[in-house]
């Protein structure tokens, strides 16, 4: 890889500690969380994604009639 950015958009990391570490790993250089958040956000444009949860009692059946239902 020649640069984070091609990294880091092919392997999008989990956390901001995934990301503090894999740049110390990859260039050598520690930083702190607040610089990490700071240079992926400003520098990259990435952003943080919040994932959801499925309900354990979900019926994909019933979501699949109710998302295609207009």
């Amino acid at each position: 890889m020649n640069s984070l950015e091609e990294y880091f958009r092919v392997n999008p990391p989990a956390s901001i500690k995934e990301a503090q570490s894999e740049i110390e790993e990859l260039t050598g250089i520690k930083r702190s969380e607040t610089q990490v958040r700071e240079f992926l956000k400003k520098k990259l444009h990435l952003r943080c994604r919040k994932i959801g949860m499925i309900p354990a009692k979900a019926d994909p059946d019933v979501q699949a009639a109710y998302s295609t239902r207009k």
